[in-house]
């Protein structure tokens, strides 16, 4: 085995980790490599214990409970919770909001269960079960086919279902971010939810750590003129921040957010909402 071979599995083991939608097709326009050398890759993640093959793609030896994620949100580090807080503080009484994937987004769940009373859509059952942990807020799901690896909704009825709503707060992450191209989606469901999202939230909040910045990915989903607040743990190079002011677009940065007055917070609230 290469040492090309064996960085590309490390990065792949580690999208799955994160709870990733991993797909051999996607892999392998991503890496410019055939589907063939990914389900070898795969298989010899497998063969170690790493991962479990499924159709078409790959996921954790075991598929995790609802009591397996909450417990990764609680052992993340302070700076994704902090950026978690920070979003959530955007969330007042009686707000429509909406909760998309990933591990951001569910730790953001888990802010807003003992914030104020909300309601929201989401498209993933374990995220809707934390949102109301403290059996205070409402939730909807969107229906839809659920996917073992992601265990979100997919489907038109997903899409059918959100072109329907209007929200006051979006929280979504993203598979990749750039200074160039704004968001980047790895499924085709992404990139079509993310505008019409965008055009249907109040305020547009996507939640994407450093890590993230420049990864690989198929679809561009987004421009940042469309995006009202970026929450992230890293203040940005200089070239981001300059697409970031030029589109308008409220940066938070959770540990600095945090450190801030009370008065300061409110005001970048109230600016937004």
């Amino acid at each position: 085995m290469t040492e090309s071979v064996n960085v590309r599995q490390r990065q792949i083991l580690s999208w799955i980790e994160r709870g990733e939608n991993v797909r051999v097709a996607e892999l392998a326009g991503m890496f410019s490599v055939s589907e063939m050398t990914i389900r070898r890759d795969l298989t010899g993640l497998e063969n170690m214990g790493k991962l479990l093959r499924t159709h078409g793609g790959a996921a954790l030896p075991a598929v995790p409970d609802m009591g397996t994620m909450a417990e990764r949100v609680s052992q993340m580090k302070n700076t994704k919770l902090s950026m978690a807080r920070a979003a959530a503080s955007l969330v007042n009484e009686g707000h429509r909001i909406f909760l998309g994937m990933g591990s951001s987004i569910m730790a953001v769940a888990h802010q807003l269960a003992n914030g104020p009373d909300s309601h929201a859509l989401t498209t993933v059952p374990d995220i809707a079960t934390a949102f109301v942990s403290a059996g205070r807020n409402t939730v909807e799901l969107t229906g839809g086919t659920l996917d073992p690896v992601s265990r979100g909704l997919g489907g038109e009825r997903v899409v059918e279902a959100i072109s329907k709503c209007f929200f006051d707060v979006a929280f979504v992450s993203a598979h990749s971010f750039s200074p160039e191209y704004g968001l980047v989606d790895s499924s085709d469901l992404q990139r079509t939810l993310q505008p019409i999202l965008a055009r249907q939230s109040r305020c547009y909040v996507v939640l994407a750590d450093h890590s993230k910045l420049n990864r690989p990915g198929h679809h561009i989903s987004l421009d940042w003129r469309s995006v009202d607040v970026f929450v992230t743990d890293t203040r940005p190079g200089e070239d981001l921040l300059k697409v970031l002011s030029d589109a308008q677009v409220e940066l938070i940065v959770g540990e600095q957010f945090e450190n801030m007055a009370l008065p300061e917070k409110y005001q970048l609230i109230e600016e937004r909402l």
